[in-house]
């Protein structure tokens, strides 16, 4: 596993979180830019970074409620299965405890399945389902 850092991204890491997410978008689902902006700016995206310097995953969250609430958990494709997931998973515990959180839920949109259906996709990052709003599509 590589040596990963987490923080928060400068105005300079917008450009690779941006490109990641286009990149897994079908997974993903769509944010405009300015949801990007406005989150860099609120200080609601961290990022996993390799020993060079580069962007190799972001987590970009929404809070609310006493809540946080994960919207995208993207890592690049190259160094998947190599804690990225898990690093962010836990960078945004401790960030949310400071915050006074009581939790953190997972956002999907309405037909987008299969990034939490998989096992695949971050077997490592253990979310455990403590509810379901039971909209009919859990």
């Amino acid at each position: 596993m590589p040596q990963l850092s987490t923080r928060l991204p400068e105005q300079d890491d917008l450009r690779a979180v941006r490109s990641l997410w286009r990149r897994n978008s079908r997974t993903l689902g769509y944010l405009p830019d300015g949801a990007f902006l406005e989150a860099l700016s609120d200080g609601r995206i961290i990022v996993a970074v390799s020993p060079d310097g580069s962007v190799v995953g972001y987590v970009l969250y929404r809070l609310g409620r006493g809540r946080c609430t994960i919207v995208h958990l993207c890592s690049n494709g190259a160094v998947r299965g190599q804690g990225v997931a898990v690093a962010l998973s836990e960078e945004l515990r401790r960030a949310t405890r400071e915050l006074g959180c009581s939790g953190i839920g997972l956002f999907r949109e309405l037909g987008i399945k299969s990034s939490l259906q998989s096992p695949v996709r971050a077997p490592a990052a253990t979310f455990e389902a403590i509810y379901s709003l039971g909209m009919g599509y859990d």
